[in-house]
């Protein structure tokens, strides 16, 4: 069996570049693109999978301080992120008031007029009705599956 020598040229200078690379990795906005990035696939997945009714809800979905494209009527800006010397902090989701109801669910409820005297839908003829006892409405995830993934 012959021996094999090696000899490393340069060990100061690679030392000194790793550690800047590792200065540079534990500053929080460095930290705040890594999730951001790791973010992306996952948001892609919510809005992938969440119900369609009128695409509203998954064009909300989005990462706090990112927003590409105007979001929907009803929904705003999640938040900006938050990074620090050795931390970062991101926000992926949606604000608009029912995304609780659809990823959750809801329980059975009554809905009751909060401006007039009788609730009325469905156009000239359609149903006037002092209250409505809501059955609920079953969880369509769409959120946890997208991060679980």
């Amino acid at each position: 069996m012959s021996a094999v020598a090696i000899q490393v040229l340069g060990e100061k200078e690679v030392a000194i570049r790793l550690n800047r690379a590792m200065v540079a990795a534990s500053r929080g906005d460095t930290l705040e693109r890594a999730l951001v990035g790791g973010a992306m696939l996952p948001v892609k997945a919510a809005k992938d999978i969440c119900p369609k009714f009128t695409g509203n809800l998954a064009r909300s979905i989005h990462i706090g301080g990112h927003v590409r494209n105007a979001l929907p009527e009803g929904a705003s800006n999640i938040g900006g992120n938050v990074n620090g010397p050795g931390f970062a902090q991101i926000q992926a989701g949606t604000n608009l008031e029912y995304a609780p109801d659809v990823e959750y669910g809801t329980s059975a409820h009554v809905i009751l007029p909060k401006t007039k005297k009788a609730l009325h839908w469905g156009g000239d003829g359609g149903p006037v009705l002092a209250k409505v006892n809501h059955p609920g409405t079953a969880a369509q995830p769409f959120m946890r599956p997208a991060f679980d993934g």
